[in-house]
């Protein structure tokens, strides 16, 4: 409250009832939530390309705010967070992530440097025919882009071995996310392979799974690698395993260690991957009231070795943001008030990075085979098939 938004539209723009533009202006004003402080005359903006096209320049002036319900989940991370002495103000991965972090995450996948991504559709892209078995249900967890799955669904769609009823499950905490993706899969199959999309934390839905037999359960992008501990880690895949049966498949994507220079150039490639890292803090203004300023925090990532656990011992890249300068930290919607001070970082994450041999014992921790894996050219990435261990299948 009390910012000022100014901006140019065009006059036909707005004229027109039917604008989504037009109709969130009046909406926002008769919310009280901005106030129109000016408007231009129209006149013309690009006199010498377009002279019959008008513009007007509008200035609001922001009066109340409108937020979302509170995640009770991110306010207690926020308040174990800021009332930590650490230097390092800790925050689990998974409260990165919105329809907003969705959009950002697949802007900075495209960077260059940003080797994940590339490689694992690689692999797939190579494998799909040899990765597919005949399920009738294909899971996705966490579906942030459609790209991937294609292959495997373009595979079976191809295919006269694969079942005519093949599902497909994608499963994510954004409902941007799972509309897109299931626009997308049925705009490129023509609606031959059903979507049904769930909207709901892994931890809800896969021990329900165990319902659905023949399933073959994707978790690409080495997304098992954001977890917070090894411990984590096992008991997610524990999860994972209890909800299948005989026959069932977990494919999963695991990044692999490699030289810190290369993750430095893909966690730290430009600013679109400074503005995805920076959701978490953009929610806390957004979500909580907060008054942090995004421009102060610079990324300051390292990559550590971590304590063995269970004769397994790994490496991750702690994901930093650090403020150049003290931040008195406001929070009305939760009655809080920190303070951030230069130099100290708000950790958004981590990427724990595998050896081959940490996958096979993660996997018989877990209740798992390791049956097959399928790697990239450089060895960079994995691309891990799971099946229940004999003694364990359901």
């Amino acid at each position: 409250p009390g910012g000022v938004i100014v901006f140019t539209l065009r006059t036909d723009f707005y004229e027109d009832d039917d604008m989504t533009v037009r109709s969130r202006m009046t909406e926002l004003q008769e919310s009280s939530l901005w106030e129109l402080v000016e408007v231009t005359e129209p006149e013309q903006y690009l006199p010498n390309k377009d002279p019959d096209a008008l513009f007007q320049v509008w200035c609001f002036r922001v009066t109340d705010m409108k937020y979302p319900p509170l995640d009770e989940d991110l306010v207690e991370a926020v308040e174990t967070a800021l009332t930590s002495d650490s230097q390092v103000k800790r925050f689990d991965h998974r409260h990165i992530w919105n329809s907003t972090a969705s959009r950002l995450y697949n802007q900075y996948i495209v960077c260059p440097q940003y080797y994940l991504n590339d490689c694992e559709e690689e692999i797939l892209r190579s494998n799909a025919e040899e990765v597919l078995g005949n399920e009738e249900v294909v899971v996705e967890l966490g579906c942030g882009s459609a790209q991937k799955v294609k292959h495997l669904l373009n595979a079976a769609d191809q295919s006269e071995e694969v079942s005519g009823d093949l599902r497909y499950v994608p499963i994510d905490l954004s409902p941007g996310a799972l509309n897109s993706t299931r626009e997308e899969i049925e705009k490129a199959f023509n609606q031959r392979i059903p979507v049904e999309p769930i909207q709901a934390p892994f931890e809800e839905v896969l021990p329900r799974m165990g319902n659905h037999h023949n399933k073959l359960i994707l978790f690409f992008g080495s997304s098992i690698g954001n977890l917070e501990s090894l411990e984590e880690t096992i008991a997610f895949l524990q999860m994972v395993r209890e909800g299948m049966h005989e026959g069932d498949r977990f494919l999963v994507g695991m990044d692999l260690h490699k030289e810190e220079r290369v993750l430095r150039d893909a966690y730290e490639a430009g600013e679109p991957n400074r503005l995805f890292f920076l959701n978490i803090v953009r929610r806390l203004n957004d979500e909580l009231g907060a008054n942090l300023d995004l421009t102060e925090f610079y990324q300051q990532s390292t990559y550590d070795l971590e304590d063995s656990y269970r004769g397994i011992t790994t490496r991750c890249v702690n994901f930093k943001l650090v403020t150049r300068h003290t931040q008195e930290v406001d929070l009305p919607r939760i009655g809080m008030k920190s303070e951030l001070k230069a130099g100290e970082a708000v950790q958004v994450g981590i990427s724990r990075k595998f050896r081959t041999r940490d996958i096979e014992q993660l996997a018989s921790h877990s209740g798992f085979e390791l049956r097959r894996q399928w790697f990239d050219q450089r060895q960079w990435f994995s691309l891990n098939e799971l099946v229940p261990a004999v003694d364990s299948v359901n």
